[in-house]
């Protein structure tokens, strides 16, 4: 929450770094999960590589996991800070 960029409108003080995204295989895309609590993936915008959840996309592809929700693209570019 102290370090980074502020991607998301409503996303309080969470912030998106880069750093912590990439040694926690996603989940330093903070902002994303804050703007979109239900969202299975953080890195919602170009470039932001987010492996956890492409490992829920592996484990939907085999049955291990459903219900997989994502913000669509309209939501997540009317809630990006300007």
């Amino acid at each position: 929450h102290l370090w980074g960029k502020r991607d998301f409108d409503g996303a309080g003080e969470a912030r998106n770094n880069l750093l912590v995204a990439l040694v926690s295989l996603g989940e330093g895309w903070h902002a994303g999960h804050h703007a979109f609590p239900r969202s299975a993936r953080h890195g919602l915008l170009k470039g932001q590589v987010d492996l956890s959840y492409l490992l829920l996309r592996i484990l939907a592809s085999v049955g291990l996991a459903s219900d997989i929700y994502l913000p669509g693209d309209e939501a997540v570019s009317q809630r990006r800070h300007r």
